[in-house]
Parts: structure tokens; C-alpha cells; sequence
């Protein structure tokens, strides 16, 4: 259900026997309480345990063939979708996504390749197109673990919590949901998981600060919201 750790783009967890109930439900509602407290309780372990995969900037061989081979990375996004993603009057990309690439980059310090921006009406449509090879990305993409791996896609760490769009919410109907629907992640099939690799390792050098202030650039002045939400 949730996995125990991350190492690159894949999860790993603990099996248990079908007779060992009880102990699935008592570690279930354990990780749910753990990861409302802290959604970031996971990601903090896998990096103290196994830093050495993104101990600095340097990609590894493979995120940098990746990128050689990807001289143009063509990232869906959703339409109208600010402030995470959506267009200007003159259709030009804007929105957290466009910022926070531009802030990987020079992170990373990449230069090669350009970043196409294509967007959809649906995060299905998004999918879909990512399944079928239209785009070699997608962002944002909101689903738990179970739901990428029935779309046959992977998913990043998350970046952040999407507070904006269940505002009308009631605090039950938000803890009926699963407990991945709010964070926000990038996604990419298995061929494309460098592309991942290479989000995984730039949120190493990101602080929460500057997710603050990008989002602060495209949310409206009246919505309110903490940096600690993230």
C-alpha cells in the first residue's frame, strides 16, 4: 500500500502472509498517522540511508545519456491549472512548473536540451498521452502508489501538497481520500525513469522556501497558505 522506501523510481515494501491481518492493519493505520504527521517522514529516511545515489550534483551516467538522447523533452501539463500549470494571454507556458524546471537546471547546472511544454484537458488525457509515447513526462499528476502502477507509469517524490483545489472540502470528506491524492509528483514510463531520477536529485538541493516563492508568483492574493503545508 505505501511503500517502505524509494530508491530511484522504484518502492519497496514489506510482504505479509495473508493469515497476519491484524498486522497489516495496525502498520497501515501507523504509516497514515506517520505520513499525515510528516508526508516527508519517507523521503528524509531514504536520503540520510542511501545518499550516496544523489550525494551531489553530478548526474549519474545514465540521467546524463538520457538527457543526450533528449535534446527536446516534451512535458505534459495540465490546461488551466494555476498555479501549478496553464499558458499566459499569448499562450506562453507559465505556472510552478515552468519556474521549478528552470530552478532544477540551474541546480544541476544542465544545459543541454529544451524543455516543450504540451498540455491537456485531463489528467486521463495526460496519462494517455504519457502511456502512448506523445510526451516523455507529465506534471502534475495526484495519485497513489496502487493507481500509478494499474496505469503501468511511474512517479517521482513528491515536490509538494496540492492545497488548492479542495478548499471547499470538509476535513472528513479531505481524510476520506487516499493518503497520496494531495501530493503532487512528476510521472514518466519505465523507459523514461532517468527523467525522474534527475527530480529526485534536484529536490535534494531545493528547499521549501523556494516552492514557497514560486507558488507565491501565480496563487491569488487572497488564498492563504503555510509553507509547512508542503
Amino acid at each position: 500500500w505505501i511503500p517502505l522506501s524509494r530508491i530511484a523510481a522504484f518502492d519497496y515494501y514489506i510482504a505479509l502472509s495473508q493469515g497476519a491481518s491484524d498486522v497489516y492493519a495496525e502498520l497501515s493505520e501507523a504509516q497514515t498517522k506517520m505520513y499525515q504527521t510528516n508526508p516527508n517522514f519517507n523521503y528524509t529516511i531514504y536520503n540520510s540511508v542511501y545518499s550516496r545515489l544523489y550525494y551531489d550534483r553530478r548526474l549519474s551516467e545514465d540521467e546524463s545519456e538520457w538527457l543526450t538522447k533528449h535534446s527536446v523533452i516534451a512535458l505534459g501539463c495540465l490546461k488551466n491549472n494555476l498555479p501549478l500549470t496553464g499558458t499566459d494571454n499569448i499562450k506562453k507556458p507559465i505556472g510552478f512548473v515552468v519556474d521549478y524546471i528552470d530552478v532544477v537546471r540551474k541546480e544541476l547546472g544542465i544545459t543541454k536540451g529544451i524543455v516543450y511544454y504540451k498540455f491537456y484537458d485531463s489528467t486521463e488525457a495526460l496519462i494517455a498521452a504519457l502511456q502512448k509515447g506523445e510526451v516523455d513526462a507529465a506534471f502534475p499528476i495526484t495519485t497513489d502508489i496502487y493507481q500509478a502502477e494499474t496505469s503501468t507509469i511511474f512517479i517521482s517524490t513528491p515536490i509538494l501538497r496540492n492545497i488548492f483545489a479542495y478548499t471547499a472540502e470538509s476535513d472528513e470528506e479531505r481524510n476520506s481520500r487516499s493518503l497520496f491524492h494531495d501530493f503532487v509528483s512528476f510521472a514518466a514510463t519505465q523507459q523514461n525513469t532517468p527523467f525522474l531520477d534527475i527530480m529526485n536529485r534536484a529536490k535534494n538541493f531545493i528547499p521549501d522556501e523556494t516552492i514557497h516563492f514560486i507558488l507565491n508568483k501565480y496563487v491569488p492574493k487572497e488564498t492563504n497558505f503555510s509553507i509547512w503545508e508542503y
